[in-house]
């Protein structure tokens, strides 16, 4: 069998997939790639202890083969559960304003169907990631969450370290969580801001409208 040795990550860079082990001495530098993690969490943090067997890589230089990362999964921090509470109030609260419970109550199995399915799609990404097989189109995971399943993938982004740094990518999750949250304070003030937001941009429309025809009459 193999003879497994037990070291700590000193450093990692998270953009290019690999880093650096140390003992616990913190003498030598043992190199890490992540498609080299076969077990485990990945990408590991500074300080996650990894078990691996000594190896070779293409250039006959030293690195870590076949490691494992002995921390077994992220926890959500505290913040992270209430930050998702919070999320959650308005949609909630606007599903109990809904007059016709069945209607509510579909809709809030259709949230956790699609949640549930975010959920799993963000892990199989992140799996597909680390072997390096064919990954799951960003495209497919917004149109998810886009259609409800956003909580599911506040929680898989945060559990599994999952599209946490891409910022174009964050910017768009943001977006569709905001428009949720938009919507369900619209549906609590009884369509109030969507009647304002019609009005406004109906009185531009006007304004515009107004201005080209002054433009065609001269």
């Amino acid at each position: 069998m193999p003879d497994h040795h037990t070291a700590q990550v000193i450093e990692w860079n998270h953009q290019r997939g690999y880093g650096f082990l140390a003992n616990e001495k913190g003498e030598g530098r043992l190199f890490l790639h992540i498609q080299e993690i076969v077990e485990g969490i990945a990408p590991p943090q500074p300080g996650d202890r990894v078990s691996f067997v000594p190896g070779l890589d293409k250039r006959g230089r030293p690195q870590a083969i076949q490691a494992r990362n002995l921390r077994r999964t992220d926890r959500l921090s505290v913040g992270n559960w209430l930050l998702f509470a919070l999320l959650l109030s308005l949609p909630v609260g606007a599903l109990a304003t809904i007059s016709f419970p069945i209607s509510s109550l579909w809709i809030a199995v259709f949230m956790v169907v699609a949640s549930i399915t975010s959920y799993f799609f963000y892990w199989k990404d992140k799996q597909q990631a680390q072997s390096g097989k064919w990954r799951i189109s960003e495209l497919r995971l917004h149109v998810l969450e886009f259609f409800g399943g956003w909580p599911g993938a506040f929680l898989a982004q945060r559990r599994f370290r999952h599209k946490c740094t891409k910022g174009r990518y964050q910017f768009i999750f943001w977006v569709i969580v905001v428009g949720h949250q938009i919507y369900a304070f619209d549906v609590l003030r009884g369509g109030e801001v969507s009647y304002t937001t019609w009005s406004l941009l109906r009185g531009l429309l006007a304004i515009v409208t107004g201005r080209e025809g002054l433009l065609l009459a001269g």
